[in-house]
């Protein structure tokens, strides 16, 4: 029984902790790519006012 209690207790840390990293990857690629989106707007404005 003791076992069985140990594996649930891992098993919901990784259930807990998955999510997280997903997270962190899914914003850092977000603001990553809104930050290229946005370069890119002020460039073509920029080149637009010359």
């Amino acid at each position: 029984m003791e076992a069985s209690s140990k594996n649930q207790a891992v098993t919901n840390t990784i259930a807990i902790e998955e999510p997280v990293t997903k997270w962190q990857y899914t914003t850092l690629l977000a603001l990553t790519i809104m930050a290229s989106l946005i370069s890119f707007v002020v460039v073509m404005i920029e080149a637009n006012t010359r």
